[in-house]
């Protein structure tokens, strides 16, 4: 079952009972129990999923609908870039698809079928949100990632036309989630395959990194220096600057960047200070931060 069949069955299970039901805040505890069970395997992101589809099929409120896809956002993040492998484009293209697009015309150049994510867009909301523009830019850029060429080629439109809306927020916006939509510019601009659509800027893909990772903290969440995937992202800029150029130090950059950001995140763990709610994704994002210095520097990163 697609994870739209299930948004559409809860959707009309509960569609009797909201026609007369006033507006009222939904209980998340359930569901937030599953997603916080992620790191078990894609069976537990399963669970929690179809959790937060019903909680989405019953929101009334903007705050229920703003949650119900965030979480939803950030399992799609996790199962379909640090959980399921690079190679598999046919999980990672139906996941970030039921994200922000489950079914696209190449044809009109459009979305037929919208995931969940168009539950909180600007037109169905009635109002921006930063959560809209950082989660489609994270399901779009990944989808086309796992899409064909010609696909990414046709909907190049929608990732740039969203990095720029989101580009254009409050600074609270630019901050959500860690300086998320910088984050996503820093990867889309650095991604040697954004040459062929035009959005290719490697220099501006480091400046957004850096940005990213001054973000201080918004509404409750970690600042920018604590979302280690801000310090994965600022890596792959400085080792595509040194294929690039590479004779302009940026080699040296980058292997000390990583040595200093592991060894703080060594003394995280020793101190088990992790960042709280987001164990799961520092963990890997540690892995991957160790297997790019011994890219840089052909031997093991030792705990100092």
């Amino acid at each position: 079952m697609s994870l739209w069949t299930g948004f559409k069955n809860a959707t009309v299970a509960v569609a009797l009972v909201l026609a007369a039901a006033p507006a009222f805040a939904l209980d998340f505890v359930a569901a937030d129990d599953l997603f916080a069970n992620r790191e078990s395997g894609r069976a537990a992101i399963a669970q929690a999923r179809d959790a937060y589809l019903q909680l989405l099929a019953q929101a009334t409120t903007p705050s229920d609908k703003i949650r119900a896809v965030e979480q939803l956002g950030r399992l799609a993040f996790y199962e379909g870039e640090l959980v399921v492998a690079r190679n598999d484009t046919s999980a990672r293209r139906q996941i970030f698809g039921d994200c922000w697009c489950r079914e696209t015309s190449i044809f009109q150049r459009a979305c037929v079928k919208p995931g969940f994510i168009d539950a909180i867009s600007p037109a169905n909301l009635g109002t921006k949100v930063p959560a809209y523009y950082y989660f489609r830019g994270v399901c779009s850029g990944y989808w086309g990632e796992a899409a064909n060429l010609l696909e990414r080629a046709t909907f190049s439109s929608v990732l740039r036309d969203n990095i720029n809306d989101g580009l254009a927020q409050s600074n609270d916006g630019l901050n959500y989630e860690g300086g998320g939509i910088r984050r996503v510019v820093a990867n889309v601009w650095s991604n040697p395959e954004a040459r062929v659509v035009g959005l290719y800027d490697v220099h501006g893909a480091l400046e957004q990194a850096n940005l990213a990772l001054a973000a201080p903290a918004v509404g409750g969440a970690d600042a920018g220096a604590l979302f280690y995937d801000n310090a994965r992202s600022k890596v792959a800029v400085l080792e595509q600057l040194d294929r690039d150029e590479p004779t302009g130090g940026w080699k040296d950059q980058a292997i000390s960047y990583v040595t200093d950001t592991l060894a703080e995140m060594q003394d995280r763990v020793d101190t088990a200070q992790l960042p709280n709610g987001r164990v799961p994704e520092f963990k890997v994002y540690f892995q991957r931060l160790k297997d790019d210095y011994k890219y840089l520097t052909g031997k093991d990163w030792q705990t100092p």
